[in-house]
């Protein structure tokens, strides 16, 4: 996980981020033949952040729910995270992705892809602890459609980028929400309000990762808002837009606003639903991190 973003994970003494990686785990070890868990456990190890998944938790909490209850439903968000990465993985076969060697280089392709299938194995086990799989695994069936359908995505527009951004981050961190929710009988107003707050948080959450991943990527914020402001010439306009995403700290800072935009819509729907606890805290410090 990146630095920056663990102080996120881990609000209080309780080690939400190590609970969640050791949900996930469980999960993927599941009939698991040995001779694959080196390569299944691999993404878990390198690519693990725990911070969309944390949001479930923090909604147990605010509803004065059991936590530890919850457990199965983080795992589901951080297991579809992290699929969402094999797949973006997978789609641009990468050498190094997010930081580290990409599963095709360490293993093969078909290893890859074996992988991924197990991924999304692992995904349906958790579901199935879940109170109410049918409903969660149309929730969670659609937030891994529309991750694909985002990863389709090069915006070259701030208006294809929220688009983008919500596909890819915003309906899962919606999720993750609803699904802290679903322990416990909640009226509508309560589930539109943390589902607003989720997908607030998600879009935000992808722009940060964005400001720390700046791997040469055309759907990364700071790409689009490079385009939005300089004309490049067509002969070397992704060598010039990269180079200056790289070089131009004005682009990060208007990032990190726009960032803090999502993180005070996420504030503004805690205040029409009254709740509040580690959602506000998770929020505060979010908006915090650079």
């Amino acid at each position: 996980m990146d630095e920056k973003l663990i102080k996120i994970t881990h609000i209080d003494q309780a080690n939400i981020g190590e609970r969640i990686r050791e949900e996930c785990q469980e999960y993927l070890l599941e009939d698991l033949d040995p001779e694959f868990k080196e390569p299944v456990l691999y993404p878990l190890k390198s690519w693990f952040d725990g911070t969309r998944a944390s949001l479930t938790i923090f909604t147990a909490r605010a509803l004065g729910l059991d936590e530890e209850l919850v457990l199965p439903a983080a795992a589901t968000i951080e297991l579809s995270y992290l699929y969402g990465n094999l797949i973006s993985m997978i789609i641009s076969g990468a050498e190094k992705f997010r930081g580290y060697d990409s599963l095709i280089k360490k293993y093969g392709y078909s290893i890859a892809l074996l992988t991924t299938m197990y991924y999304r194995e692992a995904i349906s086990s958790a579901i199935n602890d879940l109170p109410r799989p049918l409903q969660a695994s149309r929730r969670i069936n659609y937030a891994l459609k529309s991750i694909i359908e985002g990863l389709k995505y090069k915006p070259t527009t701030l208006e294809n980028y929220w688009e983008a951004a919500g596909l890819k981050s915003g309906i899962l961190s919606e999720s993750a929400c609803i699904l802290g929710a679903s322990y416990d009988r909640v009226n509508n107003e309560i589930l539109e309000g943390l589902g607003l707050y989720g997908f607030s948080i998600g879009i935000a959450l992808q722009i940060l990762e964005d400001i720390n991943f700046t791997e040469a990527n055309p759907s990364n914020v700071l790409t689009v808002l490079a385009l939005s402001q300089n004309n490049f010439s067509k002969d070397n306009r992704w060598k010039d837009v990269f180079s200056l995403v790289k070089s131009d700290k004005l682009l990060r800072h208007r990032a990190i606003s726009l960032k803090n935009y999502w993180v005070d819509v996420a504030l503004k729907s805690l205040e029409t639903i009254s709740l509040d606890s580690d959602l506000l805290s998770f929020a505060l410090i979010l908006k915090e991190v650079m």
